[in-house]
């Protein structure tokens, strides 16, 4: 509250607060018109998406940039290698590193 700190009412946090959740409307409404990551559309089928994107954001409208062609490589090779994006989010603890602890420990002797 460091701009408010001299308001001497509840306005002193109220300030803040409002304007903090104005931000997050903005995004709350603007979310919809920001487009997928050229990523996301490779791994999710969509690459010629992808390609025009990045045509348009990197290539400056030549689809044979090298820029391009490099960067559509790259990701799909990272999707090949992670497959990250085609999974779901897994949380879940390694169950064998739990039940089969390294029994490993320094000798005494």
């Amino acid at each position: 509250m460091y701009g408010t700190e001299f308001i001497p009412s509840n306005w002193a946090w109220r300030i803040p607060l409002i304007l903090q959740a104005f931000a997050c409307v903005i995004v709350m409404f603007t979310i919809w018109f920001i487009p997928e990551s050229p990523r996301w559309l490779i791994a999710n089928g969509r690459a010629d998406e992808a390609l025009a994107f990045l045509v348009k954001y990197h290539g400056n409208g030549d689809p044979n940039s090298r820029l391009v062609l490099l960067e559509i490589e790259e990701m799909k090779e990272n999707i090949r290698i992670d497959g990250i994006d085609k999974r779901p989010l897994d949380c879940k603890l390694d169950h064998e590193a739990i039940v089969k602890p390294d029994m490993k420990q320094p000798s005494g002797g």
